[in-house]
């Protein structure tokens, strides 16, 4: 989640939440058919199975992994992930010490990659062992309902919040988003974005990421053919591309690397022009080195006393914002610039205009 008022939105879902979680009870009320001996057993028999049936569905509509084999088959694809070759095997039967498993996975190169598994292997343990812990009580409990009601209502609250993932600075760039998403997403999992609300203001500059990814998507398939014209024409538009981020800087050296063993680019032109595209992608990577961390709940302050001063610059700003749309048309009519090098510079106006911009560029100042 991410926008300007989140603290009355959770507060809202919180309050949601309490009216749904009265709903949710372990003990449903099942009535024998008639008073036989044999019925009465299987009555008080399915009363004591009941409540284990319905945490256990529970767990499985949040996705919470309650038996070994679901741990180790999510810790199995988190391994895989990694470059390097592991023994897999032995480290599966690590899955309860993430600890011990995190000193041997220490020693491969990958820090960032291993502790992203450690970090995950650690709340699929947690959520495990708070599941099996209420199953006992439910198990070796002869009443006290409410109380496991009561403790029932709060582990399903806990599993949904773990879900939220916050970000609480409206302005944030659409490629640092694309970066929580990946942070957030398990080393070696397939993470799909179903879709989102409010596509304006905050979430713009997320959705011109994947245009721009698209276009370099695009034109590195051209740049693949095997006819030389087009293939020039995907390398004219990698060129002046000027939006590298995350979505581009993984597949599209993978591409340049395969494309320089083949006749077409093995052409002094083609060469050239590549060195330039991968100092390009290199210089985008250091610039979006700026990561989402805890500071955001310190800095809240002084972001609030930043927005009210912007508040009283942007008409001057605004005025400002004008004539550099005026002329960014004038150069493009009177082509000083290309349509993509004018759609850029208008997206920058149009995010500017949506606010922040004075934080950014204190940020930069100071960085």
């Amino acid at each position: 989640m991410i926008g300007t008022n989140l603290t009355g939105l959770l507060g809202y879902i919180r309050e949601a939440w309490k009216s749904y979680a009265v709903q949710q009870t372990l003990w449903a009320e099942i009535c024998p058919h008639s008073t036989g001996e044999d019925e009465n057993s299987s009555w008080e028999e399915n009363q004591k199975h009941k409540p284990i049936a319905r945490l256990e569905a529970a767990a499985r509509t949040f996705r919470i992994p309650i038996t070994q084999a679901f741990i180790q088959a999510r810790l199995r694809i988190m391994l895989n992930s990694q470059c390097e070759r592991v023994d897999i095997e032995e480290l599966l039967s690590l899955w309860q010490q993430p600890d011990q498993l995190q000193e041997i996975l220490s020693k491969s190169k990958d820090k960032k990659l291993n502790q992203a598994i450690i970090q995950r292997l650690k709340q699929d343990v947690k959520n495990y062992e708070a599941y099996h812990g209420l199953a006992e009580i439910i198990n070796r409990a002869t009443g006290q309902q409410t109380e496991l009601e009561t403790a029932f209502r709060q582990l399903l609250w806990q599993w949904f919040e773990n879900k939220f993932v916050v970000i609480h600075d409206p302005h944030t760039p659409g490629d640092q988003i694309i970066k929580q998403i990946c942070t957030q997403t398990p080393p070696g999992f397939h993470n799909r974005i179903m879709g989102m609300q409010n596509i304006k203001g905050t979430w713009l500059d997320f959705v011109y990421r994947w245009q721009a990814y698209e276009t370099c998507y695009r034109a590195a398939i051209k740049l693949k053919n095997s006819q030389l014209r087009i293939a020039e024409e995907g390398l004219n538009t990698l060129v002046s591309f000027k939006e590298y981020g995350p979505l581009t800087e993984e597949f599209l050296p993978q591409i340049i690397k395969e494309i320089r063993e083949t006749p077409i680019g093995q052409l002094a032109h083609f060469q050239t022009i590549f060195t330039s595209i991968l100092s390009n992608l290199r210089s985008s990577k250091i610039d979006a080195k700026t990561t989402l961390g805890d500071e955001e709940d310190k800095n809240h302050f002084f972001q609030t006393v930043v927005e009210f001063i912007e508040s009283i610059l942007d008409g001057f700003d605004g005025r400002k914002r004008r004539q550099v749309a005026n002329q960014i048309y004038k150069d493009m009519i009177t082509e000083r610039i290309g349509h993509q090098t004018a759609a850029l510079e208008l997206q920058k106006l149009n995010k500017r205009q949506k606010g922040g911009w004075l934080m950014e560029k204190i940020q930069k100042k100071y960085q």
